[in-house]
């Protein structure tokens, strides 16, 4: 007999206080961290050699965002194709959009705070209108494509391997 809090997706998924938070951070370990702090540490030291390490104002802002589209690209792309590992279901078939929200959520983030310690005279108004939005949407499609992209290739080889 079901609990009236079950959550229709298993037996032992009960729905109380705090299981939305818990839930969430279920998802904290499929990020691929170490990859995506590589990333994001290589395109910086690349860029900034470049810039000759000129981590101010405007060209450390721009120059740790281009470390922080790494991270989010890199790490969306690799929670994408982890998410993808088990066979679809209706409710699964949001699991590109999961990933390429949380890229879109971890770069509108990061790109904020970047500019309040890079750029402190340009409005936060300016920030979260603009740029932060601006490279975020970015991330978000490209991770929602490559996500996509995951489903389908994880689906054929599920069906590839379940009729050898």
């Amino acid at each position: 007999m079901a609990d009236s809090q079950t959550s229709g997706a298993g037996p032992d998924v009960v729905w109380r206080p705090g299981a939305v938070w818990h839930g969430a951070m279920a998802f904290v370990p499929m990020w691929p961290w170490l990859a995506s702090l590589a990333a994001a540490a290589t395109v910086d030291l690349v860029i900034g050699g470049a810039r000759h390490f000129d981590f101010h104002g405007i060209n450390g802002f721009s120059t740790t965002n281009y470390g922080w589209l790494a991270f989010t690209l890199v790490g969306g792309g690799g929670f994408a194709w982890r998410l993808a590992h088990t066979p679809l279901t209706p409710l699964r078939t949001l699991r590109p959009l999961v990933a390429a929200a949380l890229s879109y959520g971890l770069c509108f983030a990061a790109v904020t705070i970047t500019a309040l310690v890079f750029l402190p005279g340009q409005s936060l108004g300016e920030t979260l209108t603009t740029d932060a939005p601006g490279r975020a949407l970015a991330v978000g499609v490209v991770v929602l494509a490559f996500g996509v992209l995951a489903e389908l290739l994880r689906a054929a080889a599920r069906s590839r391997k379940s009729r050898c």
